[in-house]
């Protein structure tokens, strides 16, 4: 191998979560700050946060990865491996059964198979065995894991991510990791600043409906907060204000592909989803909903290949106050993830439902008497109708078929602000797209 050159040289990382407090981008956030002080790198592009199919069950919070692209002069190979597993060594929860990390270095420009792998994880279980043959002996590939390495996955499908196209950026702001309280010292005030400030361009901040922030986590682990945005210029702006007001023990600027919905970008008939896709259905709703027990809406969708139960959970609002008002014989797409159920088979957890044309709602009236115009009542079986009023009647003739007006319109509906998952795009941002922009000066600190 030529290492006079600089090489290309991707670093993808994943499950260091851990339900007792460690966080895979705090990891993705060490590394690039200390790549960022050697000489013997520059950066090809912003670190990624990559999100891959959320319905895997194996996942621990956000089935999230994080990958490092870089140029690298291989004569500090040796070097930057040895960082990284030390890296793996010290910050790795492996106390946890369900932390599994995996730190794999690819040298090289990013292969078609990897780019491929990517985007099944966005939309399929994929088996970690299927990804170990993909690295298995190949020279260009180094694998550091602790245990069994489920990790991998999720690492090469981030590597695989590289050149990320369709993307919004993150700025995530982190304290010691061995802060565990569950509150986050983040004023709602300075978030309700922000917000005004700059939305819709930095989204999913807060959720006014529920008057509540969407950017600070409940759990044991280091990020304080997160601000999303379709470009790194505003998240810079962010950075410096918070910098004067924040006490914070690093920073850093993420390009994502959260609020893309790129996990739901295929269509496929009933008769072919499987356990765990991402996937939209377009068919016709085939009973009127169900609102069960917790206030949850069932709704059965079908396709002419087959019937697909859909549950709308009552924590997504709106979303579930839209279901409601479909009726059978509505036009739909429908997109959300497939959950096995024991009782039930497969189900499609719905994350949104476009509506393509509504089924005209009618009911039957008894007509109107021709001399007085008042409503007439029937005058016995089969003996038609007459009018009590003046008398007329009886008279045989049908009953009026009347069209009802229907609430629901067609027209794509999102969940409330507090149910949105990390890919789903938000109804704030339906139209736009991020920036593929530069790498700002201090996209991390320190």
């Amino acid at each position: 191998m030529n290492t006079k050159e600089p090489k290309e040289v991707h670093i993808g990382i994943d499950d260091f979560d851990s339900p007792r407090g460690m966080c895979t981008t705090y990891v993705g956030a060490v590394i690039s700050s200390w790549l960022d002080s050697r000489p013997w790198t520059s950066f090809l592009d912003y670190p990624y946060l990559v999100r891959l199919n959320p319905n895997i069950p194996l996942k621990t919070r956000g089935n999230g990865a994080v990958s490092i692209h870089i140029r690298l002069d291989l004569n500090r190979l040796d070097e930057l491996v040895d960082y990284l597993r030390y890296i793996l060594n010290n910050y790795a929860d492996v106390s946890h059964p369900k932390a599994d990390p995996v730190i794999v270095v690819f040298i090289g420009p990013v292969e078609n198979r990897y780019r491929k792998l990517y985007r099944r994880a966005l939309t399929e279980f994929i088996p970690y065995k299927l990804v170990s043959k993909l690295v298995n002996k190949r020279e260009n590939v180094i694998v550091l894991k602790s245990r069994k390495g489920r990790g991998i996955v999720g690492a090469i499908s981030s590597i695989g991510s590289f050149r990320l196209k369709k993307c919004t950026y993150e700025l995530l702001l982190y304290r010691d990791p061995n802060e565990r309280e569950r509150v986050r010292d983040i004023p709602f005030s300075y978030i309700l600043e922000i917000d005004r400030k700059y939305r819709p361009k930095v989204f999913a901040s807060v959720d006014y409906e529920e008057k509540r922030p969407l950017v600070t986590p409940h759990g044991p682990d280091p990020v304080m907060v997160g601000f999303r945005s379709v470009t790194p210029l505003l998240l810079k702006e962010i950075l410096e204000y918070l910098k004067r007001r924040v006490k914070f023990e690093r920073a850093i600027i993420y390009k994502t592909n959260q609020g893309t919905g790129a996990h739901l970008s295929s269509y496929k008939l009933v008769s072919k989803v499987r356990p765990y896709d991402s996937v939209i259905i377009r068919g016709t709703v085939s009973k009127d909903p169900q609102v069960i027990q917790g206030g949850h809406v069932a709704l059965y969708l079908s396709d002419g290949t087959g019937d697909l139960r859909c549950m709308v959970y009552r924590p997504t609002g709106r979303l579930s106050r839209v279901a409601r008002l479909l009726r059978r014989g509505d036009k739909v797409e429908i997109g959300g993830g497939i959950i096995p159920s024991v009782r039930h088979g497969l189900t499609l957890n719905v994350e949104f439902i476009k509506v393509l044309r509504v089924n005209p709602a009618v009911k039957l009236e008894n007509p109107l008497c021709p001399i007085c115009s008042s409503r007439m009542v029937s005058a016995g079986k089969d003996k038609g109708f007459k009018c009590r009023k003046c008398g007329h009647g009886p008279v045989r003739v049908n009953k009026r078929i009347v069209e009802i007006p229907r609430i629901l319109e067609p027209g794509i509906y999102m969940p409330s602000p507090i149910a949105y998952r990390h890919l789903s795009k938000p109804y704030e941002i339906l139209g736009m797209t991020g920036e593929d922009a530069e790498l700002v000066d201090s996209w991390h600190t320190p």
